[in-house]
């Protein structure tokens, strides 16, 4: 990839809201959270997707048990909405992907539903 095909990569995480949402909270470091999404690579090939294992996945914001992309973006989030995440790669896999799934370096873009915040 060119330096200039680089410098247009985006490098802070995209929260384009799809569905808005009249939810009252936005999480915050140290809440449980329940989001279903599609998960996208940089070509637009589908990778992962809730609504195959048929149940939301969980995690506590700030713990690191997602990239840090998938915080950032719930935290710009009230519960219930939808939004079209973009995921640049120094807040996804970085340098070395997800082998398999997604390329060294490359951005991923999530479809992302924000069900519950506890």
């Amino acid at each position: 990839m060119s330096a200039d095909a680089q410098d247009k990569k985006p490098k802070q995480v995209t929260v384009k809201t799809i569905r808005s949402s009249t939810g009252e909270y936005w999480p915050k470091i140290g809440d449980t959270v329940a989001v279903e999404y599609d998960a996208f690579d940089s070509n637009g090939k589908q990778f992962d997707s809730t609504k195959r294992r048929g149940k939301p996945l969980r995690f506590i914001v700030g713990r690191g048990q997602v990239v840090p992309g998938w915080e950032i973006a719930v935290m710009k989030m009230r519960e219930g909405e939808t939004a079209r995440v973009t995921i640049p790669p120094e807040f996804g896999y970085g340098k070395k992907g997800f082998p398999g799934l997604i390329e060294p370096d490359a951005p991923f873009t999530l479809t992302l539903t924000l069900r519950e915040i506890n």
